[in-house]
């Protein structure tokens, strides 16, 4: 990301900013998985976008940071009680944090990581003198939750399109990425300018979900850092999947579907799936959908041309988006 500027000087201040925060905070068992949580890694893109954009606008750093660190707060703990949702053993290949804390000290340490990702967001306003970024959070925070219920229905149903999907990842992941665009405007003393931001932030964010997706079968990079096929390991209806479904025939459909949930090999499925994405192209035409993002982002770029500085620099953000291999 050093392509960026000021994308580097930025995120080495939000780390060092971040390796301050709860430390010995007490008691252990409630702060130890925040710490821990907030340490496993992660591209930053979220916090990344609010210093972005409230840096190029001139906005108050110090609230800045308090805004980027809640919603990274908040991010992480959407993370840690999806984890358990689900299962999950793993995470950016360390234990994830219930398997190491346990599921009641994960749930608790959880609860506390929303809860101060508001106390951050209103120590923002205060520093900045900017009313409305709780609400933003808040907002933003009832939609991603919408958008895993609905990422669970789907897991249950059969009857999944395409657009569907997209709609669930704009509310589970897209409006986060939205929201911390808008936040950097509104810090930034541009509140006209915030409607626009999100615009961006939405479309690159479903952009860059479509993106993880492509990349689950697709990465050619070794720092992509997934095993290939996760998503078909785990027999998920992702957007690749959705985009094959989309090709066949009711009875076609129907016929996957069902040999995809019940095949017991994951070889076996990887094999059959990646033969059905070959016979139909599904790769170029997912690279085309990614595209249409990419472009609908830029659109919201436009509009902004006559904030030149801005304008170049969510230009570049967007781009180093979509270009990424991992």
């Amino acid at each position: 990301m050093t392509n960026l500027h000021p994308a580097a000087e930025l995120l080495e201040s939000f780390d060092r900013y971040r390796l301050e925060q709860f430390q010995n905070a007490r008691p252990p068992l409630l702060y130890d998985p925040v710490v821990y949580m907030m340490n496993l890694g992660g591209k930053r893109i979220r916090p990344l976008a609010t210093l972005w954009v409230a840096r190029q606008l001139g906005g108050d750093p110090e609230a800045a940071m308090d805004a980027a660190y809640g919603v990274e707060l908040f991010h992480n703990f959407t993370l840690m009680h999806d984890d358990i949702m689900d299962a999950a053993e793993m995470r950016r290949n360390q234990l994830c944090a219930h398997v190491r804390y346990g599921t009641s000290a994960a749930i608790l340490s959880g609860d506390v990581m929303l809860i101060e990702s508001i106390r951050y967001l209103r120590e923002a306003e205060r520093k900045s003198g900017t009313h409305g970024l709780c609400d933003v959070l808040i907002r933003t925070a009832r939609e991603v939750c919408e958008g895993q219920a609905m990422d669970m229905e789907f897991e249950a149903s059969r009857e999944v399109g395409l657009e569907d999907y997209i709609e669930m990842i704009r509310r589970k992941t897209a409006v986060l990425l939205a929201a911390c665009l808008e936040l950097g405007a509104r810090i930034g003393g541009c509140p006209d300018l915030a409607e626009t931001c999100y615009s961006v932030g939405q479309w690159t964010g479903i952009g860059f979900q479509l993106e993880d997706d492509y990349l689950d079968f697709y990465a050619q990079d070794a720092a992509f850092g997934k095993l290939h096929g996760g998503d078909i390991r785990r027999k998920k209806k992702s957007g690749l999947i959705l985009e094959l479904c989309d090709r066949f025939l009711p009875e076609e459909r129907k016929d996957f579907l069902k040999w995809y949930q019940e095949e017991a090999s994951d070889e076996a499925r990887i094999a059959g799936v990646g033969k059905a994405f070959e016979e139909r192209n599904i790769a170029g035409i997912f690279r085309q959908r990614i595209d249409s993002y990419k472009q609908r982002a830029m659109q919201a770029v436009d509009t902004l041309d006559q904030e030149g500085g801005l304008s170049r620099e969510l230009r570049a953000f967007v781009e180093w988006i979509f270009s990424r291999s991992y």
